[in-house]
């Protein structure tokens, strides 16, 4: 981060009334030595006031609230094409190990107090220990409060390379209905980033397993069983994710498949839009049958 929002954080935290931590992704992909472009912050309650504060040291900025809702406390600072996110204490908490017990993964469920000179993570509910392990663990009740959790939990898995512990698919199955009180807007979102990745196929064919995919796009249900000419053998739901599967392998490995249009496909590989977009087109190119 530039040097000047360092300073400008430093400066609001000292002259802040409270703890400030630094918590999300930007703990868990410390711990997994990758670089992270968010910043998010937690403090007991009144982010505005905390984004306020920031805004004043860093001489500009816009403060953005998170949420249309006065009980929900969390804003963003934008400033400088960089996102600062302040969030409140979430629902009812008083201390931060109560906060963090209310997020989805416990690999997400880490925090390290700013200004603490030793770096001390705190990992009250093991997401050290998870990620050693590779394995993506659900914190309780965390689909029942938002159950957009349960697409970003596939996208977690195909991200960092890691598998849903049995009790995040159980959960899954029995909650997946839930998915409907979802707005279409986050669930697409969700959605599009597992298509950029390069494992789609994997987490579509989890997705079916735990009885989630048909929640998500009911026309498929009706490609599952249908007949196809001799020449194939699978039938058309199946075909279409095998499509998918196909195409990442050809991605993988563009010389082996099209040794003559290497530059054509490198230029998808390296266009997200244009990836995810073909990735769907794979996916619905039969959905007519």
């Amino acid at each position: 981060f530039p040097s000047s929002l360092k300073t400008a954080l430093y400066s609001a935290v000292v002259e802040w009334d409270g703890d400030v931590y630094i918590t999300g992704g930007i703990v868990r992909d410390f711990l997994l030595g990758r670089v992270s472009n968010d910043l998010d912050l937690t403090i007991k309650k009144n982010s505005l006031a905390f984004c306020s504060l920031l805004k004043q040291k860093l001489g500009g900025g816009v403060y953005i609230p998170l949420t249309g809702r006065a009980e929900e406390d969390a804003g963003r600072v934008a400033w400088q094409g960089m996102d600062v996110d302040v969030a409140g204490f979430r629902e009812g908490a008083l201390t931060i190990e109560e906060d963090l017990g209310k997020r989805d993964f416990t690999m997400n469920s880490m925090a390290v107090r700013f200004n603490d000179k030793e770096g001390k993570v705190l990992d009250p509910y093991g997401g050290r220990k998870h990620l050693q392990e590779k394995i993506l663990v659900c914190l309780p009740g965390c689909f029942q409060a938002d159950p957009l959790r349960m697409l970003r939990g596939y996208r977690m898995q195909a991200i960092y390379s890691l598998e849903m512990d049995k009790k995040c698919h159980n959960s899954i199955k029995r909650l997946g209905r839930n998915i409907e009180s979802v707005s279409r807007e986050r669930i697409c979102h969700e959605l599009d980033l597992i298509m950029e990745s390069d494992k789609s196929h994997d987490q579509l064919t989890q997705m079916f397993e735990d009885k989630l995919l048909y929640e998500l796009l009911p026309e498929l249900s009706e490609t599952e069983g249908v007949e196809q000419p001799d020449f194939h053998h699978l039938d058309v739901f199946q075909h279409s994710l095998e499509t998918v599967k196909q195409l990442e392998n050809i991605f993988d490995s563009p010389e082996r498949y099209f040794p003559s249009g290497i530059p054509f496909l490198e230029e998808l590989i390296h266009d997200k839009t244009k990836w995810r977009r073909l990735k769907w087109a794979a996916l619905f190119h039969d959905i007519g049958k």
